[in-house]
């Protein structure tokens, strides 16, 4: 393993050791329920999506998606251009 400073390797070898850690818990029960509750609706935003794409939308899905892969790989180009001109 790679450790940027002799510390960081201390650290991990006294809790592989011990097993011990300090580490303390940082959400507390308000902020799992709200995680909890914009993960069931996310599933269900990614889920009537596609469903609505492959019951009525089939070949505009797959149109799209071709369109977006050519536009992003020409983004790069696009922004090297931009950045040498000025």
């Amino acid at each position: 393993m790679y450790f940027p400073n002799k510390i960081s390797q201390q650290t991990f070898v006294r809790i592989a050791r011990t097993g011990k850690h300090s580490l303390k818990p940082a959400l507390g029960r308000l902020n799992l329920v709200t995680l909890r509750i914009g993960a069931i609706i996310g599933v269900g935003i990614f889920m009537l999506t596609g469903n609505a794409a492959s019951n009525y939308a089939e070949p505009a899905v797959v149109i799209s998606f071709i369109y977006t892969k050519k536009r992003t790989q020409k983004i790069p180009e696009e922004t090297n251009n931009e950045t040498t001109e000025h």
